[in-house]
């Protein structure tokens, strides 16, 4: 997992990104959150929400508190890029309300937000099913958010994902 986190704050700190802020769970105490932070200047918070949708909805919402545009990544997604990171922030600067990358298993990896975040977005969601972008494609159209979605990519869910991973970065043990 800390070769996973570090690989997504080196592809965000390579996209760009004015600031980047660490939002853990269920602190940000660990020796490894406090090590990166400290090596990248990342912002760190901690999670905020009963659910899933509530910690995104309030992450993005403290972010755009203090900016016009917020870009939240997970960091299973070892097959999100720099260049979708830069595309997200592109379809927010041309006018998108909102931006999202969907996942291969129904979620999603990147929800981006220019100006506001509606709680309503996130909330009733089938969070871990195999429903969550089609439900937010949903929501996204009933209020009326201008989105745009970017290319399909795969995260890091079941041990299966784990052994992708391995293998997409060439690596055969886990402990390497």
């Amino acid at each position: 997992y800390t070769r996973m986190l570090t690989g997504t704050v080196e592809r965000a700190a390579g996209a760009g990104y004015g600031s980047l802020s660490l939002v853990c769970t269920p602190d940000c105490a660990h020796p490894a959150l406090r090590d990166l932070a400290r090596a990248h200047r990342l912002e760190m918070a901690s999670q905020r929400g009963a659910d899933l949708g509530e910690r995104m909805c309030h992450a993005l919402g403290t972010a755009l508190a203090q900016r016009p545009r917020a870009v939240l990544i997970g960091t299973d997604a070892p097959s999100l890029g720099r260049d979708d990171l830069v595309a997200a922030r592109a379809a927010l600067a041309d006018g998108a309300e909102a931006v999202f990358v969907p996942a291969e298993d129904g979620g999603y990896l990147l929800a981006g937000f220019s100006q506001r975040v509606d709680p309503a977005l996130f909330s009733g969601i089938e969070w871990g099913s195999n429903r969550v972008w089609r439900q937010t494609r949903e929501r996204l159209e009933a209020l009326s958010v201008r989105w745009r979605a970017l290319p399909t990519r795969w995260d890091v869910d079941r041990p299966a994902d784990v052994d992708r991973w391995l293998r997409e970065e060439g690596l055969t043990d886990p402990g390497v």
